[in-house]
């Protein structure tokens, strides 16, 4: 190990009471101990949903994933990208995230995407599709894409 990249000082370790802490009740929860800028909180940890090379013609969207979720909730979103196979932003090629028929975001962009969060909408019925729609698409267009996004 190189000296240079050793710690100096004394080092610390901080139990979850010590942060404030009382809501995970065991290991197996499911949450994560996360910094919301203010202090820290449990939530849940975030999900990726992505999809292979597909094949879409025009007017054509692909459903990644549907779900409810707790009217009570939020959804955040907080990276995307869509491209085509060649890796390249096509304007009618976009991935979407909707709550019920309300887009939370969309995004035709094949450079990541990142936010703090990019969007928050509400629980509800969930929706994250791919799709190559709008009044240019015309044919048949290979896409791909992914969107990470968190339930709180």
């Amino acid at each position: 190990m190189d000296d240079n990249y050793a710690p100096s000082g004394d080092i610390s370790w901080a139990n979850i009471s010590e942060l404030n802490d009382t809501n995970i009740v065991s290991e197996f929860s499911g949450q994560v101990l996360s910094w919301d800028g203010t202090g820290w909180s449990n939530k849940m940890p975030s999900m990726t949903f992505n999809i292979a090379n597909i094949r879409l013609s025009s007017q054509q969207n692909i459903n990644i994933t549907r779900f409810t979720c707790p009217t009570n909730k939020k959804v955040y979103v907080w990276q995307a990208a869509a491209c085509n196979s060649g890796g390249t932003s096509v304007a009618d090629l976009s991935i979407q995230i909707l709550s019920g028929s309300t887009s939370i975001y969309k995004t035709s962009s094949s450079v990541l995407q990142e936010g703090n969060p990019l969007a928050v909408g509400d629980g509800g019925d969930i929706e994250i599709r791919l799709m190559y729609s709008g009044v240019n698409a015309t044919g048949i267009q290979y896409g791909t894409g992914f969107m990470n996004i968190t339930i709180d």
